[in-house]
């Protein structure tokens, strides 16, 4: 299946000309994700989780943008009762794209985010969840215009770390590369 999208991305790009997106200006957006996870052994790692994460930037350059993100990560784990998690984030980054053909964009985004939120399980209110996260997000563009472009960020190189609330709720302490369904976020931008 992998195949097949990377054999459309290619074939798109070939096929769509010069079509560009700014190389210098704002641009706003947002990405969105979602993940079941039903995994028999473990009841925590039974979740639903959605992420809404919208965003503005400047490109500098060609090459260079910065921007950040605002993100809501909700999960709901539906093998225990009234057990939820909720985290607002905050996610600065610098992007630099390495790679530009007709309308197939290729970049990175380096970057750290904080999270902070609560949750709910038996019907008790959870510590405060704290979440951060350092390091490196690939991501390709499809920039169908100069103003409108579709994009997915396709996994996380760094760490990623949480406090004993976050952690007891199946937020993560690791570092490494992860292409985990909830590190693919698919989105949208407009340039100005």
């Amino acid at each position: 299946m992998k195949k097949i999208y990377a054999i459309i991305v290619l074939a798109i790009a070939a096929i769509a000309g010069t079509a560009n997106a700014a190389e210098k200006g704002f641009y706003v957006g947002g990405s969105l994700g979602f993940e079941h996870n039903d995994k028999k052994s473990d009841v925590m790692s039974s979740y639903n989780e959605f992420i809404i994460a919208p965003e503005v930037g400047y490109n500098f350059n060609s090459k260079w943008a910065f921007g950040g993100t605002v993100s809501f990560d909700y999960k709901n784990f539906f093998r225990v009762d009234d057990t939820y998690s909720s985290v607002f984030s905050i996610e600065p980054y610098a992007r630099y794209t390495y790679f530009r053909q007709g309308i197939l964009q290729l970049f990175v985004d380096g970057g750290f985010g904080i999270g902070i939120g609560g949750g709910e399980t038996g019907g008790h209110d959870t510590d405060t969840l704290l979440t951060y996260s350092i390091g490196f997000k690939p991501g390709v563009s499809l920039n169908f215009t100069k103003n409108f472009g579709l994009t997915a960020h396709l996994g996380f190189l760094g760490y990623k770390g949480a406090n004993n609330a976050a952690y007891d709720l199946g937020y993560v302490r690791n570092g490494g590369f992860f292409f985990h369904t909830s590190d693919v976020l698919l989105g949208a931008y407009f340039n100005f």
